[in-house]
């Protein structure tokens, strides 16, 4: 019995491991253009796995001769989805907030309807 749920222990591993592979998939094409301009790996890695660059990264891709076009719609890209994460993350704390609100009138109308029923016991 031990080795089976061994064994499935160690299948779920090996694909949530192999989940979180496929998740961040480098880009490709915009590796194929950074490599041609070999822009040096710390910001080329940056870049094809998508993730934020900062000045030192920009004066990278400048000293590279990277077109700037290029740099531009990296930035707008990457601060696009950033972006949609971040509505995304304050409209479900809008909805975390409304539940909150919801359930603090339902608990206020709650204890109101049963203190009146305690007073109304108490009257007999």
């Amino acid at each position: 019995m031990k080795n089976f749920h061994l064994s499935y222990l160690f299948t779920l591993l090996i694909f949530l491991l192999s989940g979180c592979v496929t998740l961040h998939r480098p880009n490709e094409q915009l590796a194929a253009v950074l490599s041609s301009y070999h822009v040096p790996q710390e910001t080329y890695d940056k870049m094809i796995y998508e993730r934020e660059i900062d000045y030192s990264d920009i004066m990278n891709l400048e000293k590279s001769k990277v077109p700037t076009s290029i740099t531009t719609k990296y930035l707008n890209d990457y601060n696009t989805e950033c972006m949609r994460e971040r509505m995304k993350s304050e409209q479900e704390d809008m909805k975390s907030d409304q539940e909150w609100e919801r359930t603090q009138k339902k608990f206020a109308h709650d204890a109101k309807r049963d203190f009146k029923k305690f007073e109304k016991r108490r009257k007999f």
